[in-house]
This record gives C-alpha cells, structure tokens and sequence, in this order.
C-alpha cells in the first residue's frame, strides 16, 4: 500500500499521508510514505521528514526522501546519519550532504 501510495499521492491528500506517516502502530509499512512526501509540493513535507528522522523504523528512507528533494533545511538533522550503522543509510546521508553543497 505505502508503495502504490509513493507513485500516485498528490498533494491534495498531503494531510492523511502525513497522518499515516506519522502513526508508528503501521510500523516499517511507512516506509515507502516517505518518498510520497518527496513528491509533494507542500513545504511542510520537509518539516515531516525532519521529525521522522528520530523514528529509526523510517528513518533511512526518510533521509533518501530529504535527499531527493535536496532539503538544505535538513542539512544539520542528517549529517549524524553519515555514521549510522546501516550501510545504505549512510550512503544515503553523504550522497544528499555532497547534492546540498551544490
């Protein structure tokens, strides 16, 4: 479901995609809700892929989603990321440090 939602979410259900994001009893399900924020046009998806960056359930695919929008706000949140333990999530954390320096 969070897949499908990742391609066809509009900014017009901005609201529950946030709501669902947020609501930790889906569990890792949310995952794919964050690269539907990266799509959106709504400025506060930033600010909610912020806050999800304490969420370690979300937490990678958030980062790639701060990544994709090239979030400058998010500069200082992530850069504790580029030390995480997952390989792929640090990966993640440098390639969106290196695409905001540009």
């Amino acid at each position: 479901m969070g897949n499908a939602l990742s391609v066809v979410a509009t900014d017009d259900v901005f609201d529950d995609i946030v709501s669902l994001f947020r609501n930790k009893e889906y569990g890792r399900t949310r995952e794919m809700l964050a690269l539907a924020l990266a799509r959106m046009k709504n400025p506060r998806a930033v600010d909610a892929l912020i806050e999800s960056l304490d969420d370690e359930e979300v937490a990678g695919h958030a980062v790639m989603a701060l990544r994709k929008m090239n979030a400058k706000k998010a500069e200082s949140a992530m850069r504790p990321f580029t030390e995480h333990p997952k390989t792929w999530i640090r990966n993640e954390a440098k390639r969106a440090l290196e695409k905001m320096k540009k």
